[in-house]
């Protein structure tokens, strides 16, 4: 499941954090996953 949603790109989300930083929100949805994976770990 997350699998599908990190390979979806941060332009095609719908921009639901877009009140948040900007930067944050890419990172947070763009990387999120793959450095929580790491971070986790």
């Amino acid at each position: 499941g997350y699998l599908e949603h990190d390979e979806r790109p941060t332009y095609l989300k719908p921009p639901s954090n877009d009140k948040n930083t900007p930067m944050k929100r890419k990172a947070d949805e763009g990387g999120g996953v793959k450095s929580r994976v790491l971070t986790g770990r």
